[in-house]
């Protein structure tokens, strides 16, 4: 269990522009159309910034770290990149702890960075938040890497979901839609190598690009959580007794 006993951030950021409210961007992260799409957004997206955080964290049979982590985006026309540099720094070994290792060389590297946030291949991700090609609701819009607050139509089976909570196996989602005058197609899921969850929405638009009702769309959604346990009847050993 993390605990955290002080906060910090520094946000160099200008107002953000408006973004789809299906799905809107990672808490703090620079976003917009970016400095050559939008001459006067910046170099880094509509905010011209990039968010720095700073905190001191007790992460549970290891003792504490002061943790840091800077985002940012740098977009070129419709093509968006998210960068992060996020590292744990240990301060202070709980040598008491734990059975195993318990020496601070045994959980860091150069007896400074957290050995566990990178003893994994898929942790190279953490470098890249995401890659992004358009906008929710452009024609044509597909996101790599981290999701943040994803929904699949109007979020009845998939509402403002995260791939990332879990901070020591991080996942490079993918989203991909396409949207057109009549038709459109929604796709998501959760980590390209190994998928939880998956989940799909096609629909039509009978009026097109009409004045009146040309927003109104019919479709049909759909959603599968693998892991999910499919009987809910407890175990036996966990029936309580009759």
């Amino acid at each position: 269990m993390r605990s955290r006993v002080l906060a910090a951030t520094v946000l160099i950021a200008a107002a953000a522009v408006a973004q789809e409210p299906e799905s809107p961007p990672p808490p703090n992260a620079a976003t917009g159309n970016g400095a050559f799409g939008n001459p006067s957004a910046g170099l880094f997206g509509g905010t011209q910034g990039a968010f720095v955080g700073l905190a001191v964290t007790n992460i549970e049979g290891e003792g504490s770290y002061a943790a840091t982590v800077i985002n940012t985006e740098f977009s070129l026309g419709p093509v968006g990149l998210g960068l992060s540099v996020p590292l744990n720094l240990m301060i202070w070994n709980n040598d008491q702890c734990c059975v195993g290792g318990f020496t601070r060389e045994s959980k860091t590297y150069g007896g400074l960075i957290r050995r566990r946030d990178w003893d994994e291949p898929q942790d190279l991700a953490r470098f890249i938040r995401f890659v992004r090609y358009g906008n929710k609701r452009d024609p044509v819009y597909a996101l790599a890497g981290q999701l943040w607050a994803a929904s699949i139509g109007h979020g009845t089976l998939v509402s403002r979901y995260s791939n990332s909570l879990s901070l020591d196996h991080p996942k490079v989602g993918l989203a991909l839609d396409v949207n057109t005058e009549f038709v459109g197609l929604e796709t998501l899921t959760d980590w390209v190598g190994n998928p939880s969850l998956m989940a799909a929405r096609a629909y039509v638009r009978p009026f097109g690009d009409m004045p009146v009702l040309r927003g109104w769309a019919i479709g049909v959604s759909g959603a599968k959580d693998r892991k999910a346990p499919e009987d809910r009847k407890p175990p036996e050993d966990k029936k309580p007794p009759s």
